[in-house]
């Protein structure tokens, strides 16, 4: 196969950036993970791969955010050191095709509206519950580029009765819905991992508390078909039920969603993000 059929595609995340090398159908050729440090240090050993696979006819960045999409650049994220990085132009400038662009929750929603757990329906919300929060709204009618997207991880909810007395992490908001239920917010909280605590029942109620409140506000004001969790912290396979179960109380009949079949895991498993990369790449090159 010619190397010029081939898209690099990269999901840019707080923790670590994954690789992928994708052909014209899709199918990865290779793929890689390198973890995320520095700005100059990450993207030179993203690019140092990636010259092992040149040339691409286009590639994708889905990037932790926030985001300014239009120009390819982190903003003030709260990711220290990558304040302002213009993500976008380095890969352009290096590899000289093509840059798609957006936040890692965008693509992931565009990929699973198309590819996952969104197929056959009319919208989508993607939510990823890891390093950070973050959520992307994606509509099968309404396919126009964003210039931001929403921080959906950081608006405010009501306390949980049993979790008045831990502030939160959020740098800017303190008690955000970040700021409460993000991985980094569960260890400082309860010292460890949700996976690896030894009884995490209290813990699972807690975030499944905030989550279950945060999908009953998404369906009260962007009423998507599917809302979709995926990200690290939903590795522990007993919140997901719990989010269904906090969501139905919350909304207390009011609206007709039946949670416990809009809330959902994402159909493309851990690949979303990179997925939409490659559906970013692939568009760019057009």
């Amino acid at each position: 196969m010619l190397k010029r059929h081939r898209y690099g595609c990269i999901e840019a995340g707080g923790t670590k950036f994954v690789l992928g090398v994708f052909d014209e159908n899709g199918k990865v050729i290779a793929r890689t993970v390198i973890p995320t440090t520095l700005p100059q240090e990450t993207l030179n050993a993203a690019m140092e791969w990636f010259d092992l696979h040149a040339p691409f006819c286009g590639i994708g960045i889905a990037s932790f955010g926030p985001c300014d999409i239009e120009k390819g650049i982190i903003t003030n994220t709260p990711k220290r050191g990558w304040e302002n990085t213009p993500i976008a132009d380095i890969i352009r400038r290096r590899f000289l095709c093509p840059v798609g662009f957006d936040t890692d929750v965008g693509a992931a929603a565009q990929a699973e509206l198309i590819h996952g757990a969104g197929t056959g329906h009319s919208s989508v919300v993607y939510i990823t519950v890891g390093t950070g929060i973050g959520g992307a709204y994606s509509n099968i009618n309404e396919q126009t580029k964003a210039r931001t997207r929403p921080e959906m991880g950081h608006i405010s909810v009501t306390r949980h009765p049993e979790d008045t007395d831990f502030d939160g992490i959020c740098p800017f908001h303190k008690d955000c819905l970040e700021g409460l239920a993000s991985g980094p917010a569960i260890t400082e909280r309860w010292g460890t991992s949700l996976s690896k605590m030894e009884y995490p029942e209290k813990a699972i109620n807690v975030i499944g508390f905030y989550l279950g409140q945060f999908s009953v506000t998404l369906a009260a004001t962007l009423a998507p078909s599917r809302i979709i969790f995926g990200g690290g912290v939903m590795g522990t396979k007993e919140l997901i039920g719990t989010i269904r179960a906090s969501a139905s109380q919350i909304n207390n009949g009011y609206l007709p969603t039946d949670f416990h079949q809009t809330i959902v895991r994402p159909g493309t498993g851990a690949d979303s993000g990179l997925i939409g990369a490659y559906l970013l790449a692939k568009a760019a090159a057009l």
